[in-house]
C-alpha cells in the first residue's frame, strides 16, 4: 500500500518549494552550531499556514514538505495517488 503524505491545504509545488526555502536555513543553522544537549530534526521545524478564503489552518513540517515535493516530482507516485 502506498502511503500519501498529508497535504491538508492542497499546496502546489511552488508553495512547497517556497516553504522549504524558508525553513531549511533554520535546520542548517542548528546543524552548523548545535547546542549541547539539544537535538533538532526536520519534523520539529514547522510553519502554520492559514487559507484566508476558507479560514482553514494547517501546520507543515520541513520533513513533510520535503516528502510532498518528492511525491510531486515522482510521476509513479502521482499516478498511484490518483488510484488511492
Amino acid at each position: 500500500m502506498i502511503e500519501k503524505t498529508e497535504n491538508p491545504l492542497g499546496l502546489q509545488m511552488e508553495y512547497i518549494q517556497a516553504l522549504i526555502n524558508d525553513l531549511q536555513p533554520s535546520m542548517d543553522a542548528f546543524q552548523n552550531s548545535p547546542v549541547i544537549g539539544l537535538s533538532l530534526s526536520e519534523s520539529n521545524i514547522t510553519t502554520t499556514i492559514e487559507n484566508r478564503i476558507t479560514g482553514q489552518e494547517a501546520t507543515y513540517s520541513l520533513e513533510q514538505l520535503k516528502k510532498l515535493k518528492a511525491e510531486l516530482l515522482d510521476p509513479v507516485m502521482v499516478a498511484a495517488k490518483e488510484f488511492a
